[in-house]
């Protein structure tokens, strides 16, 4: 336990840091002194700056952390349920569905990508798939594969609904690289109580998530009903999930790194983990967007794109640590 307060004090230093740097750099740089300043309109503040602040770089840094936190404790939540390290919404075919759904929708004309109702068509073809994979559940071994052959399968139609639009999907592709460019206050009070409403029962049942990474006779010996738990889990995870792709299109690998980092330091305890996986998603976020707003700048980089690029290698480099520390 020591070890894991230890890892939160050093995590929330570490993404309080990404925070000041998320305000301050942008296509005009601030610095801390004057963020505050326009903040808390102290003194003879930029009513300008204030507007960008308010408007533009809080929303997006707070959209960071919260995306960050969602995507790693689903991540984290998938991993439990099929006793998998790699597993994530990209296998279970979650992000795959919202991307086929919102397709299908600009294809038909019902609506575009810039419209309020495109986070509507994403969130109901990822939680049509998640009602779907929980209501067909039989084992995690079932699941796994009806996720993956449904990952393949909607992929396949997403992008034949992209090629049967032509120019008109131009924007559905941008999309499937994850941006956080459109998140707005009321978008970000979403995506907090969908938060806040799953981290509490996972939070409460995290000894139960414990039991459920033993095999499954020890785990029904001890009394827990082993359908129903992941069935519910599922449901709380998907619901994360959905809620950022709906809202931030595909944004991969956070779900999949954080988790795994966080174990290889802390164990495979939920309770002195769940946290530290939190703010090591945040952190995650936020150092990807950043460095989307600035390596092309004046252009900005889809942040979907960052994760990936940072996400690989440094999950195959914790993949070798790991085989490591297994052969030690």
């Amino acid at each position: 336990m020591r070890k894991s307060v230890k890892f939160i004090f050093f995590g929330s230093v570490i993404c309080l840091i990404f925070v000041l740097l998320s305000m301050c750099i942008g296509s005009v740089r601030y610095n801390v002194y004057e963020i505050f300043k326009a903040l808390l309109r102290y003194k003879e503040y930029d009513e300008s700056l204030r507007y960008i602040v308010i408007h533009m770089r809080l929303p997006r840094t707070l959209g960071a952390i919260l995306t960050g936190a969602c995507l790693s404790l689903g991540g984290m939540i998938y991993q439990c349920i099929l006793r998998n390290p790699m597993a994530d919404s990209y296998v279970l075919g979650i992000s795959s569905a919202a991307s086929c759904s919102l397709s299908l929708a600009v294809l038909l004309g019902i609506c575009s990508v810039s419209s309020p109702t495109v986070s509507l068509f994403a969130f109901v073809g990822s939680s049509v798939l998640s009602l779907t994979l929980a209501g067909t559940f039989k084992d995690r071994e079932t699941l796994l594969l009806i996720g993956i052959a449904s990952n393949f399968f909607l992929s396949a139609l997403s992008t034949l609904f992209i090629y049967m639009g032509k120019d008109r999907m131009n924007t559905v592709i941008f999309w499937q690289m994850g941006s956080l460019a459109s998140l707005d206050w009321l978008k970000l009070t979403i995506i907090a109580a969908v938060l806040f409403l799953s981290a509490i029962p996972v939070i409460k049942n995290s000894q139960v998530m414990d039991i459920m990474l033993l095999d499954d006779g020890t785990a029904i010996s001890s009394g827990l009903d082993i359908k129903k738990t992941r069935i519910t889990l599922l449901i709380i995870s998907s619901a994360l999930t959905s809620t950022v792709i709906s809202f931030c299109g595909i944004i991969g690998f956070v779900g999949l790194v954080a988790p795994h980092a966080v174990k290889l330091v802390l164990g495979d305890g939920h309770k002195k983990t769940i946290v530290p996986i939190i703010l090591t998603g945040s952190s995650l976020m936020l150092m990807s967007d950043i460095v989307s707003r600035t390596v092309l700048k004046p252009s900005e980089l889809p942040v979907g794109i960052v994760t990936s690029l940072i996400g690989a290698p440094v999950f195959l480099l914790m993949l070798r640590q790991n085989r490591k520390i297994s052969n030690a």
